[in-house]
């Protein structure tokens, strides 16, 4: 066979060989992208989405609390017969009634002909003895202008919250529950941003714990 020929079937050997492996290499991935996603829908189908929980809270006194699952739709309801204005905050809402998904601290201000009432519940997620507010906005509009934590069946003693700045340097500190921190360290009013906070405390049964992160002063 001439030179030329024998080096142009060698040739395209190579070729072939080149074309084969590439096409083995797309059918591979091919294969793998078929079975991830394959794997994921399986797993996507194996863990549902928990079917909501509807309840219902009568708020009726301050100082409320409710531990709720995650999962759970629930309606506050502090319907007075003869009232005349309702106040829900968070949210400045007018309804005898408010539906909520989240933890979080509610206040609601009902008034009637003859008196005012004044009622909180403090809603957690299962598991929880506090819900910690991310968020405060101190500028004396009357609403969210202080922050602190919730708690529920804790010890007065050895309670202490601690407030830094982004410098490591302590502007807020109290061993009272119910003491919020107004944004201000020696009288003057913090620039917004982010916050760091500490606070250590003790169940009813004696059990000591630690609980950090983040807040945010809004102006």
């Amino acid at each position: 066979m001439p030179e030329s020929m024998s080096a142009c079937s060698s040739e395209g050997k190579d070729n072939n060989r080149k074309a084969m492996k590439k096409h083995n290499k797309i059918v591979l991935f091919a294969l793998f992208f078929l079975m991830t996603f394959i794997a994921f829908s399986c797993k996507k189908q194996d863990t549902p989405t928990p079917e909501p929980i509807y309840d219902t809270l009568l708020v009726n006194a301050p100082g409320m609390f409710y531990d709720m699952s995650e999962n759970t739709i629930l309606t506050l309801d502090a319907t007075i017969p003869e009232a005349t204005s309702y106040l829900w905050l968070p949210g400045n809402l007018s309804t005898p009634t408010i539906t909520i998904r989240d933890e979080g601290y509610y206040e609601v201000t009902i008034i009637t002909p003859s008196q005012q009432y004044d009622y909180q519940v403090t809603v957690v997620y299962n598991g929880s003895d506090c819900y910690i507010p991310n968020s405060f906005t101190p500028n004396n509009d009357m609403l969210n202008d202080t922050w602190r934590p919730y708690f529920y069946n804790i010890s007065t003693e050895n309670y202490y919250l601690y407030v830094y700045n982004a410098d490591n340097v302590k502007l807020f500190t109290t061993e009272d529950p119910l003491q919020a921190w107004d944004g201000k360290y020696h009288g003057q009013l913090m620039p917004a941003g982010y916050y760091y906070y500490v606070i250590n405390y003790q169940t009813i049964s004696g059990d000591s714990k630690t609980k950090n992160g983040m807040l945010q002063l809004v102006l």
